[in-house]
């Protein structure tokens, strides 16, 4: 009883700080970082919840992922609340709070020490490296798949009591489940392993005990792999995994040795946070990989020697080590060196050795150190709940975002050109140019930089300097088909048609695939009085893109031209008739 009345306190108090610390959650808006691609201008998602649109989900790389159950919790959001982001990020903040709630039962169920457990779940909720996975409405993948990894990490500590096919498949099930929203949780069966050996003791000895462990898993390795491989594929295809050319393999290596250093950096002084960490840092300082290996391998082998006695800090170590290995930069996706949302995981492990580490400290040190421990943690609590509510505030919309990133990194080329993109989508033209400058002076070879200032130039009327931004960055990456389009579009308005069409009539015989290339020369051709040709373009594009607005009206308008100069002719024959 006495037991229960603590669970229920713990639950209760965890709940309210969450609350408490994401209550301007809802006064937040979309940003222009993902929003766009997740929900504002993703036509699937606005139809709401429907048999088409699940399809499409479990069928659709878009983003350069594959998470069908991601898309479609964002489709019953619209279903149910239209476009409100208010309701998005209520969706976030609930699921945030269940999975606080599953981190307190997940290490009680480990530990059965309630204190100890409280204290690593409010490490886990109410820290700041949380906010992003939770005020980013586009990140809904972590905190939704992380529900999924809670819910099977508690069926395999009820599987492992007493093991059988109907408990085991509910642990497969929950986990395809957590896959289907975030491809991130591939570790989970390393993570069982490690539960195998602590605190469930399944590890009795020898190889024959260990590989009977990983046989048992066959089943969620499996289902790991096909998601890696979907994954994969869908990053790849999304031009999102950078070369061995763009990242050379030993810088990726010593940036990795440098992000788990500095994650545990950001969890001890959690200063300095922001959306996005860019650029990639290239080639480190010696000395800073060298050091960060060289703690790195201090603590393994402190976990290690101290594995007899304290066995949950090898765990926790392995776990924080482990799980944050997809994302560490060894296969290297978009631009970022690191991401606090990257934590969201990971740093269980290292909640769970902190909170073990402290009680086993305390243990027989008498009331008035103990008293003091708890009101050092409930301070510390204090402090990581201001410095999240701090932090939420950030996310009120991209002007902030973004400004607060441009404030705490330097040379950040990525967030200039974000902030471009948001200025140029207010009409903001100068100001929006002024960041694209500041992109390409702290990166003179960033190509969608270069891409944006050709854009620019277009709308401001100077095609000539539109073109020569257009040829940078076709010179750097012959794969920018849309620079390649619209550089023949701003010679067709220049006059020079026939080089226009030429140029895109050679990009759609390598890339037949490209709706907009179709609907420019759409546009080339109608320069050229060639309707007909140029219905059967924006046609094209309709086909290989239904969602595409621009095409569908240049149909509908070229339609009605037609018909309009077919209903012309025909007056004209039968006045001449007459």
């Amino acid at each position: 009883m006495r037991t229960a009345r603590i669970h229920l306190v713990v639950c209760s108090a965890l709940a309210l700080a969450v609350l408490s610390v994401y209550a301007g959650a809802g006064a937040l808006g979309f940003v222009n970082f993902d929003d766009d691609i997740y929900v504002t201008e993703n036509p699937r998602i606005q139809k709401g919840l429907t048999l088409e649109g699940i399809a499409w989900a479990f069928t659709s790389l878009d983003a350069a992922n594959w998470h069908p159950l991601t898309w479609i919790s964002h489709m019953a959001d619209i279903s149910l609340f239209g476009m409100s982001p208010a309701a998005f990020h209520w969706h976030n903040v609930a699921l945030h709070l269940l999975n606080a709630l599953l981190a307190y039962a997940l290490f009680y169920g480990l530990t059965r020490a309630p204190l100890a457990s409280a204290f690593a779940a409010a490490l886990f909720a109410l820290h700041p490296l949380r906010v992003e996975s939770v005020a980013w409405i586009s990140e809904r993948k972590d905190v939704l798949s992380s529900f999924f990894f809670f819910a099977t990490l508690l069926a395999w500590l009820w599987h492992a009591k007493k093991p059988g096919p109907p408990r085991m498949a509910a642990v497969c099930v929950l986990f395809a489940l957590g896959l289907l929203a975030k491809p991130m949780l591939v570790t989970l069966p390393f993570v069982l392993l490690l539960l195998d050996y602590w605190p469930l003791s399944r590890l009795t000895g020898g190889v024959r005990s260990a590989l009977l462990l990983v046989a048992e898993k066959i089943p969620l390795f499996v289902l790991a792999a096909l998601s890696a491989v979907l994954t994969f594929t869908a990053q790849s295809a999304g031009g999102a995994v950078r070369s061995f050319d763009a990242v050379p393999f030993w810088d990726r290596v010593a940036n990795a040795l440098w992000s788990y250093m500095a994650y545990l950096g950001m969890l001890v002084w959690p200063s300095g946070l922001c959306a996005l960490y860019c650029p990639y840092p290239g080639t480190l300082p010696w000395t800073r990989w060298a050091g960060a290996l060289l703690l790195l391998s201090c603590v393994t082998a402190l976990a290690v020697f101290l594995r007899k006695t304290k066995p949950w800090l090898l765990v926790g170590w392995l776990w924080y080590l482990g799980t944050l290995a997809p994302v560490i930069g060894l296969v290297q996706v978009g631009a970022q060196a690191l991401a606090d949302r990257y934590t969201y995981i990971p740093m269980l492990g290292i909640a769970l050795a902190l909170a073990l580490l402290a009680r086993d400290f305390l243990s027989g040190k008498g009331r008035v150190l103990q008293h003091i421990a708890c009101v050092l943690a409930l301070l510390l609590c204090g402090i990581w709940s201001g410095l999240a509510s701090a932090q939420i505030r950030t996310w009120e919309d991209t002007i902030i975002l973004f400004s607060r990133a441009l404030a705490v990194t330097r040379n950040n080329a990525w967030v200039h050109r974000n902030m471009a993109c948001q200025y140029s989508n207010m009409g903001l033209l100068g100001t929006a140019e002024k960041h694209l400058k500041a992109a390409l002076a702290a990166s003179p070879e960033f190509t969608a930089a270069l891409g944006d200032m050709g854009n620019l130039c277009t709308r401001m009327g100077r095609l000539e300097e539109a073109i020569r931004y257009y040829d940078a960055a076709i010179r750097l990456n012959k794969k920018q088909f849309e620079c390649r389009a619209n550089r023949a579009m701003a010679r067709i308005r220049l006059g020079d048609v026939d080089r226009g069409i030429l140029d895109l009539r050679t990009l759609l015989r390598e890339h037949p695939e490209l709706a907009e290339a179709h609907n420019n020369l759409g546009f080339a051709l109608l320069y050229k009085g060639l309707a007909d040709e140029a219905l059967q373009e924006f046609e094209t594009a309709v086909r290989l893109k239904p969602e595409y607005e621009a095409a569908r009206y240049n149909v509908r308008k070229v339609r009605e031209a037609m018909e309009r100069e077919k209903a012309r002719r025909a007056m004209e024959a039968g006045d001449k008739a007459q």
